[in-house]
């Protein structure tokens, strides 16, 4: 009985764990399909059902793409409370505070990204460039030349342009 039980238990919970994957990735297909408000409602719907990470980060990617700035940085702040170890959810908290014009916390988000991934370019390029609005051409070269050691060949204009080289 034990084992039936056990076994039970355990189908019962791989079940749950395929229906909430499928919710995300319905959540991701509609995304995909530029159908925006549906992702955010599917992704409501599902997060009563269920707090995950990755639903807070898809439903705040969401409302970052509709410029609705402060619910999009709630449900990235909510996603890192449950997976602080997210460097693409610090990195798109980041992103939504350098479209608000908070270079502070933009940047301080950026750093968070970069110190859980040091390979990652996209967060050295907009970094770079909250430096160099903020007048700091030498740290905003230091983080395209990053970038583009990393592989974004794209900062290689950009670094001819600003920093000489």
């Amino acid at each position: 009985m034990i084992k039936y039980t056990f076994l039970s238990l355990l189908i019962m919970m791989q079940f749950m764990s395929y229906a909430q994957q499928t919710a995300e990735d319905k959540v991701v297909a509609l995304i995909d399909e530029d159908k925006t408000e549906k992702a955010i409602k599917l992704a409501t719907k599902s997060l009563e059902a269920g707090e995950t990470a990755q639903l807070y980060y898809l439903r705040g990617f969401c409302y970052s793409q509709l410029q609705n700035f402060d619910l999009a940085i709630a449900d990235f702040e909510a996603s890192l409370k449950i997976a602080p170890k997210a460097p693409q959810t610090h990195y798109d908290l980041g992103y939504t505070y350098f479209l608000m014009g908070n270079s502070e916390k933009a940047i301080a988000s950026f750093d968070k990204a970069i110190a859980l991934d040091k390979n990652f370019a996209e967060a050295y390029l907009n970094r770079g460039s909250i430096k160099l609005q903020s007048g700091d051409l030498d740290g905003a070269c230091e983080d395209w030349q990053m970038a583009a050691n990393l592989g974004m060949a794209l900062v290689e204009a950009i670094i001819a342009e600003n920093c000489g080289m």
